[in-house]
């Protein structure tokens, strides 16, 4: 009887401090990473992929904006915690924003520029440690070849990649959204003028 009673004192003792040990740790099925693509030409969010749509680029640099809510698994928000961005593999950002620190509420902001990449992305965050995935969005750019590997530069090798999705916009199939920089549903044109006006620069 007496070893029972003991056995079940250190289950339950090991149980408290697992509990304890979550506590106050960020967990990613409380805490949320919201990320969407802003248009530099009229200041609209563009929709996510669920939407059906993609996020053309008014420029070459348009702009990444992540709102994060960090709390622990019990939901207590955790505030004054390091929060830095995670920037996905084949997407380049020039000025990788500092870490922010979490404010009251466990809130923190990021807001960047990205110029670098075409795809589906997936940013997130680092707190203590843990990652935490934001939601898909998708972004194009014209620096987009070598694809998963951009150079930095508007140049020939990206010119030959967007001359394809301009031949391949003449056949039947699917578009790639990556040349349509103007969003009709094409590729053509204005998505020329567009690319044309970038190239030599990033």
């Amino acid at each position: 009887m007496v070893k029972k009673l003991l056995v079940a004192c250190v289950g339950a003792a090991a149980l408290l401090a697992a509990g304890v040990a979550m506590a106050g740790v960020p967990c990613a099925s409380t805490s949320t990473v919201d990320v969407s693509v802003l248009h530099k030409t009229d200041g609209t969010y563009c929709p996510g992929p669920t939407d059906g749509a993609f996020c053309p680029v008014a420029g070459d640099q348009d702009t990444v904006h992540i709102d994060v809510v960090i709390q622990d698994c019990y939901g207590n928000v955790l505030a004054g915690r390091s929060v830095s961005v995670n920037v996905p593999t084949g997407f380049r950002v020039d000025d990788l924003p500092a870490p922010v620190d979490t404010d009251g509420l466990g809130e923190a902001s990021f807001t960047f520029s990205y110029c670098g990449g075409c795809g589906f992305a997936q940013y997130g965050v680092t707190v203590d440690g843990v990652s935490l995935q934001g939601n898909l969005i998708y972004q194009a750019s014209f620096d987009n070849f070598p694809e998963g590997a951009p150079d930095g530069v508007v140049g020939l090798s990206d010119f030959a990649k967007f001359s394809v999705d301009l031949w391949a916009s003449e056949d039947p199939g699917p578009l790639d959204p990556c040349g349509d920089y103007d969003c009709n549903g094409a590729v053509g044109l204005g998505d020329f003028a567009k690319f044309s006006s970038h190239f030599g620069i990033h």
